[in-house]
């Protein structure tokens, strides 16, 4: 008695001669995920790519198989749910075992988007039920190393935003180019008010012509929350050999970013001005240094003796005198 072994007609001997068939049952499992921006499953998480990989678990750790991935699917809408998408059908199992796969998000070029890389490995552990195959979850690893408790996978895309701020120079009121500005990154917390992080400036800017100067592009911002600058003049030859007396104030700048309609919106939401020792608020958040051209005054007088000029013949002295400066209170005294 014999048995064929393949379509080539090779062939086997049956040494018991006992004739049995052998069916093999195989199951198959889907995998799900999920995808948001800004942490929002909205229209906007619609589109993106993600990919299947095979994976293994050796020496304590999950690693990627091969450079190819198994299957690439997009997320869309499903049930009227937004940013979902499927693995389906991923393989079919013969026989029980863990079997290991790495699902990643294919990265874009979408200017202002910062893609999710976290990959997630799952492993599939397949049981032979009485001689029916079941293939179900096991665990979910985020990364290889976090065990993810509910399963679930799941990606969240952010937004990047950036700031701008502007403003204006003027020398003896009027308005004026070719000087020196500086942004720093700050920080602020209510017991010691606003702090430089850092010696070095963050950015530059010259103002032109017409006195405007601007920092540009200040972030990326990719969450919500306050952000915080500070701006000073730093001096300059802008004013060739003129003599210049340099505004010393230093002003803050709250940045503030918010989620608005699913998307991340930055704008400058306080403007605190420091000077003497004093900080205070600006109210209409304009950003303006005034530098001045030193003058002078002079000030003359005439000594008598006696209630008589003193001349040449009744001279008198020498006689010495003293200026001061006087300040005014808040009372004007």
């Amino acid at each position: 008695l014999k048995k064929q072994i393949s379509s080539t007609g090779n062939q086997e001997k049956v040494q018991n001669k006992n004739i049995i068939f052998n069916n093999i049952i195989t199951t198959t499992i889907s995998l799900n995920g999920s995808k948001s921006v800004n942490g929002e499953s909205s229209e906007a998480a619609n589109g993106y790519s993600f990919e299947l990989y095979d994976a293994k678990f050796e020496n304590n750790a999950y690693s990627i198989v091969g450079a190819g991935a198994k299957q690439t699917v997009t997320s869309n809408v499903v049930n009227g749910a937004n940013g979902r998408f499927t693995f389906s059908n991923i393989e079919q199992y013969s026989k029980a075992g863990s079997y290991y796969y790495a699902i990643k998000e294919v990265g874009g070029n979408n200017d202002g988007v910062v893609y999710d890389d976290t990959v997630y490995y799952v492993v599939v552990n397949v049981k032979n039920n009485s001689g029916t195959l079941t293939a179900t979850v096991d665990k979910v690893i985020k990364n290889g190393t976090t065990a993810v408790t509910n399963k679930e996978i799941s990606f969240n895309n952010m937004d990047e935003v950036y700031a701008s701020v502007s403003g204006a120079k003027k020398l003896d009121n009027l308005l004026a180019g070719g000087y020196l500005f500086e942004l720093y990154n700050a920080s602020y917390n209510e017991s010691a008010g606003y702090t430089f992080e850092g010696a070095s400036a963050y950015k530059t800017a010259t103002s032109d012509s017409n006195g405007a100067f601007s920092f540009e592009n200040i972030g990326p911002f990719s969450k919500a929350g306050k952000y915080y600058y500070a701006i000073k003049e730093t001096k300059s030859n802008a004013n060739g050999t003129l003599e210049v007396v340099y505004d010393q104030s230093v002003y803050f700048v709250t940045v503030e970013v918010v989620k608005s309609n699913g998307k991340l919106v930055a704008s400058i939401v306080k403007v605190d001005a420091a000077a003497d020792g004093k900080t205070s608020a600006v109210s209409d958040k304009n950003i303006v240094f005034y530098n001045m051209t030193p003058t002078s005054v002079q000030f003359s007088g005439t000594k008598t003796y006696n209630g008589d000029a003193i001349t040449s013949s009744n001279q008198k002295g020498p006689f010495k005198f003293e200026l001061y400066e006087i300040t005014k209170d808040s009372n004007g005294n």
